[in-house]
Parts: C-alpha cells; sequence; structure tokens
C-alpha cells in the first residue's frame, strides 16, 4: 500500500500523493492507538521511564520513516526496500568514525558485499524508468538508515534500564512521533493541504488508512520481537521480509529488472544472511 499511495493517480487530473509527513503521522497515530487499546484490553504495570528517554527516541524513529517515505518520490520502491535492508552499513560507518570500535574482517567483507550489491542495483540500466534512482532519493534513504542506526540503542537502553512492555515501548514510542509530526504538520502548513487532497480525491484516504492499519499490526510484532527476543532475532525476520517485499513489488506493481539489478539484490541478502548466521553462531559459542 506504500508504494500504491506514492505511484497511484486517484484521479485523472490528480497530482501524485506528495505529503510524507501527513502519511507519517497517521501511521503514527493509528500505531499509537492500536498500542493504547491493547494496554486498555491488557493492562500492564506501570512503568518509570522518563517522557525525555522517549522523546528523544520517538524524534529518531521519526524522521527516519519520513526520510524513507518521502524517498518513494525519487526513487523505486524495490531501490526503498533493498536499502532500509542495509541497516548495518551507517551503524558500522558510525562506529568507526564516532565511537572507534574495531570490526571483524567478516563484517567488513559482508558491508562490502552489501555495498556493491547497492551500486550494481543503482547503477545498472534498467528495462523501466521507473527504476531510475534520484540522487536526493538515495541520500534520503541514507539519512533514514543513520536515524534507524541512532533509534536502534535507545530502543535497547530503555528496555535495559526502564524494562517497559511491548506496548508501552510501542504506545509511547509512537505517542511523541505523533505529537513531534503534528506541530511538523502545523509549521510547514501541510496539513491543511494533505486533507484537501484526501477531500478531493477520497480514495487516497482508503489507502492511508489500510496502509496504517497494517503497518500497527505489522509493528506490534516487530516491537514483540525487540522487547522478548532481541535485535539479532528481529533483524533476521525484518530482512526476510524485506527481501519478499522486494519481489512482490517486482512483480505486482511491475518493476521489471536487469539481471545486473538481480545480481545486486542476491550479493545484498547474501551479505546481510552471512552477517547475521555469523553474528548468531558467535552468540552461541559465548553461551
Amino acid at each position: 500500500y506504500q508504494e500504491k499511495i506514492y505511484s497511484t493517480k486517484y484521479g485523472d487530473d490528480a497530482p501524485l500523493f506528495a505529503f510524507g509527513l501527513f502519511l507519517v503521522f497517521v501511521q503514527c497515530a493509528i500505531n499509537c492507538a492500536w498500542a493504547g487499546l491493547l494496554l486498555l484490553v491488557n493492562p500492564s504495570p506501570k512503568h518509570e521511564t522518563p517522557h525525555v528517554t522517549f522523546m528523544g527516541a520517538s524524534f529518531t524513529y521519526l524522521f527516519a520513516m519520513l526520510s524513507s517515505n518521502s524517498a518513494l518520490e525519487y526513487v523505486s520502491y524495490p531501490t526503498q526496500a533493498l536499502a532500509k535492508s542495509c541497516k548495518i552499513v551507517p551503524v558500522m560507518l558510525m562506529g568507526v568514525l564516532i565511537h572507534r570500535k574495531k570490526y571483524a574482517a567478516r563484517e567488513y567483507l559482508c558491508v562490502l558485499l552489501i555495498t556493491i550489491g547497492i551500486a550494481m542495483f543503482n547503477l545498472a540500466k534498467s528495462k523501466d524508468t521507473q527504476t531510475v534512482s534520484h540522487p536526493f532519493g538515495l541520500l534520503l534513504l541514507f539519512i533514514s538508515l543513520v536515524l534507524d542506526g541512532l533509534t536502534g540503542p535507545q530502543q535497547d537502553g530503555i528496555i535495559a534500564r526502564y524494562k517497559p512492555t511491548t506496548h508501552q515501548l510501542m504506545f509511547n514510542t509512537n505517542l511523541w512521533a505523533t505529537l513531534f509530526a503534528l506541530i511538523g504538520l502545523l509549521v510547514v502548513g501541510e496539513f491543511p493541504q494533505a486533507l484537501a487532497f484526501c477531500t478531493k480525491y477520497p480514495a487516497v484516504l482508503y489507502d492511508i488508512l489500510l496502509f496504517a492499519a497494517c503497518s500497527a499490526v505489522g509493528q506490534n510484532f516487530i516491537f514483540f520481537c525487540v522487547r522478548h527476543f532481541g535485535a539479532l532475532v528481529c533483524a533476521v525476520v525484518t530482512t526476510t521480509r524485506k527481501f519478499f517485499t522486494v519481489l512482490g513489488s517486482v512483480f505486482i506493481f511491475n518493476h521489471p529488472l536487469s539481471m545486473q539489478q538481480w545480481l545486486g539484490v542476491g550479493l545484498v541478502f547474501a551479505g546481510l544472511t552471512w552477517d547475521m548466521f555469523a553474528k548468531s553462531n558467535n552468540k552461541k559459542h559465548k553461551k
């Protein structure tokens, strides 16, 4: 539905949907409402997490989604899905440049495979002009990945220190993200424009609400996975999902890929799979 929202002309004279902040606002609001409903149905013990702690994680979480959604105005959905699978690259880059971390040779090889794969995918001569990526779209995806890399450690810290439940974490993260998005909508004046677009073309509102509902249900499992099984298992699940997302987008929305682009997809997921299984084996040996 995310790809459909950005690529569908909802009327003969309609422009393409271009209200990324509004889409993220609706998505976060419904995520928050869903988590709040589950907390009402199944109350959790009160937690002592300071609101300012959630604010930091919510800020990077919100702008990671905003950058990713906005990139769809400049790149194809397979490009976005493939790039979003590669959080390891900016995380490692920040670790080396900022925290002076040292990584094993295998980790550098995995990142090299991923980088080569993305380069092959984006530089290949596509069979269809829809898969041509604008440099600004790629920049937005990089920003989104960096912000994802900042969000994860913050959420891990919240879980380790304050131990909120799955739905408390989901509710508070999305609550602050909704408030930040609403402030942004009012400041830039996008809110009335988006409402006018949805009023004129009501079919887009149906797709937005359906997309947000799917997001809320899916995010429930993501937060559950992070809370109870850790980031490694969650990374395996989400990376597998991204692979099928790319395939689904290619076949459903008719994005014919060249042989070079398919090879690029293969290299990216080979690097990701190698890295995840190596980390899993290391974790087992430590136990």
